[in-house]
């Protein structure tokens, strides 16, 4: 007799891809009529912009590029010029094909940017960028669970609460601040990076809720020729209208981009418009109760088994890692200090999972003699933590803190904090009775004990009572049990 079987479906989101890729942009750049010749080049900046995303049947797509300034001193002798220039990124990843159309978070980081001269009217201009791609589709988890189960029939069910990743979308929209300057503190910008970070994130009903702050961070000339950095903290609140109400057990999950980028300075004020892209995930809490296995004391029962293939969320925490890079320069006048990260690498370390993240810190300063000059470190943040064999660890730096300069026997290190967004996904693999068939009455053994008396060992409560054909519910009543046995009790298995 077959036992029929409900087949119960989870709406979720299953990771098609995700991936680094790294890319290096070149660009020959001439300065612009009437800028002074280049005697020697002394550094540059970056800023990344994503501005568009595909979705093919076969892979998805993202480009942008990035905005760069590079800061050379003339041949001439006089005060330090800046050129801007554009170098456009475009990226593919492959993935099975498809016809469902989902949802892709682009995570983008600035490996690093450099400048060399060329000729005395000619730059090589150079971008390191790395992107995180991810590709979401919406999928149907098949659970199964019995709706009617024949007396004498055990079952082994088990309830796992997972978070289950429901939903993907964005939201775009446009910062745009004015700010006081102090009287002679900026004639000109040098260079502007932009870098959101999100203070809240949460679900509310039919909504995910964003706040948080456009950390902008200049470097500029001053009425005095010196060039310094500012930074400045505008705050934002926005709202994205979800498909469904969900509780409050529901959270998100927010990866922050720059889409466009207008620093300007006019009449002793800044203002800066900034176009932001919210990619977010919302993931749900789902009961998710499996039937692991079954028996029958007294009958024959076939079993069919499938894997569950759902990506649960097992943790999900915000985590800071400080990092130092050494630059050997004698203590000077620090007019910027930049900091260019790469994606985390997860390795396994034994029982450990760790997560380094690798990264330069660029420092622009004035010697002891006022001559410019820029330097440059490498870090290594380092974090580990246990994770179990099968978890999937995806980490991302969401965003740091601007980095401190510290400056003693003739070397400075620069002290780097990174917040990372770090979640552990697991699930697969895991196996539930997809169908189940009753076979006939197995004739009864005289020669059986109706009682036996043994020491449980390894074996569970359900490994016993399947083994000897008797039930959780009768060795527990027997026994007095309210919890698993210790290994070496003495336990009454009762036998029908």
């Amino acid at each position: 007799m077959e036992m029929e079987l409900e087949r119960r479906t989870v709406n979720c989101l299953r990771q098609r891809v995700r991936q680094v890729q790294n890319q290096e942009q070149t660009l020959e750049l001439k300065l612009p009529e009437g800028y002074p010749d280049i005697g020697s080049v002394l550094c540059a900046w970056g800023q990344c912009l994503l501005r568009s995303k595909e979705w093919r049947t076969e892979g998805i797509g993202v480009s942008g590029g990035v905005m760069t300034w590079v800061l050379y001193l003339p041949a001439d002798g006089s005060e330090p010029r800046w050129v801007e220039a554009w170098l456009p990124v475009q990226m593919k990843w492959e993935m099975p094909q498809t016809h469902r159309e989902g949802s892709i978070r682009a995570s983008w980081h600035l490996k690093g940017v450099d400048a060399r001269m060329l000729s005395a009217r000619k730059l090589l201009v150079r971008a390191g960028i790395g992107v995180l791609g991810e590709a979401l589709e919406p999928c149907e988890a098949e659970v199964y669970a019995p709706m009617e189960v024949p007396e004498g029939v055990q079952l082994l069910k088990r309830t796992y609460p997972a978070m289950v990743p429901r939903e993907a979308g964005e939201k775009t929209f446009l910062v745009d601040e004015e700010f006081p300057l102090p009287e002679g503190s900026t004639e000109e910008i040098v260079s502007c990076r932009v870098t959101p970070v999100l203070t809240e994130e949460k679900v509310v009903g039919g909504r995910a809720v964003f706040r948080g702050m456009a950390q902008i961070h200049l470097v500029c000339r001053g009425a005095d020729g010196q060039l310094h950095s500012m930074d400045f903290q505008p705050e934002f609140s926005q709202f994205s209208d979800l498909d469904q109400d969900y509780d409050m057990d529901a959270d998100i999950s927010t990866v922050m981009a720059l889409s466009n980028l207008e620093p300007e300075v006019q009449e002793g004020r800044l203002r800066v418009k900034c176009g932001m892209v919210a990619q977010y995930v919302v993931r749900d809490r789902v009961m998710l109760e499996l039937v692991e296995d079954a028996y029958c004391p007294n009958r024959t029962l076939d079993t069919q088994h499938k894997e569950l293939d759902i990506p649960m969320v097992l943790d999900s925490r915000t985590q800071t890692v400080t990092a130092t890079a050494s630059i050997t320069e004698e203590p000077g006048r620090v007019a910027d200090l930049s900091v260019w990260l790469e994606h985390p690498q997860v390795r396994r370390a034994g029982n450990l999972t760790e997560l380094e993240v690798p990264g330069t810190v660029q420092m622009l300063s004035y010697g002891p003699n006022g001559e410019l000059r820029a330097s440059t470190g490498r870090f290594r943040g380092l974090w580990e933590f246990p994770a179990g064999d099968t978890t999937a660890v995806n980490a991302a730096v969401v965003s740091f803190d601007e980095p401190t300069a510290i400056s003693t026997d003739g070397q400075t290190e620069a002290v780097v904090e990174m917040h990372m967004d770090v979640t552990c996904v697991g699930g697969q693999g895991m196996e539930m009775v997809s169908a189940l068939e009753l076979g006939e009455l197995m004739p009864a053994d005289p020669g059986r004990p109706s009682l036996i008396l043994c020491r449980p060992g390894q074996r569970s409560l359900w490994e016993l009572a399947k083994s000897t054909g008797s039930t959780v519910d009768a060795i527990r009543t027997a026994n007095n049990l309210t919890e698993e046995p210790t290994d070496d009790r003495l336990l009454l298995i009762p036998v029908s």
